[in-house]
């Protein structure tokens, strides 16, 4: 099982209403996407300074679900169109279990 786990920082830019409908456009991926197993999209609840924004927790069943996952054309087009525009930083981890 592959754990991939992604921390999202925005920019002051990043407005209520587009990181809703990122969120959103993220929650529906499961729907395009097979290989993901489980996801899980959250925003920060705002408990301590300095914490991510919005946090991705998804699981796959192994390297290949994830490629897919990483490669498929409605992930990069949310990348591309939604997060990249407001983005101020990224981390991102792959576990193996």
């Amino acid at each position: 099982m592959i754990r991939h786990i992604v921390l999202l920082e925005f920019t002051a830019e990043a407005d209520e209403a587009s990181i809703e409908a990122l969120v959103a456009d993220l929650r529906a991926l499961p729907d395009a996407i097979d290989e993901i197993e489980t996801y899980d999209v959250a925003r920060d609840a705002g408990l301590a300074d300095r914490n991510a924004h919005l946090a991705v927790i998804a699981t796959f069943a192994d390297e290949s679900a994830w490629a897919v996952y990483r490669d498929h054309p409605e992930h990069l087009r949310i990348i591309a169109e939604q997060i990249r525009p407001v983005l101020a930083r990224r981390s991102a981890v792959q576990t193996a279990h």
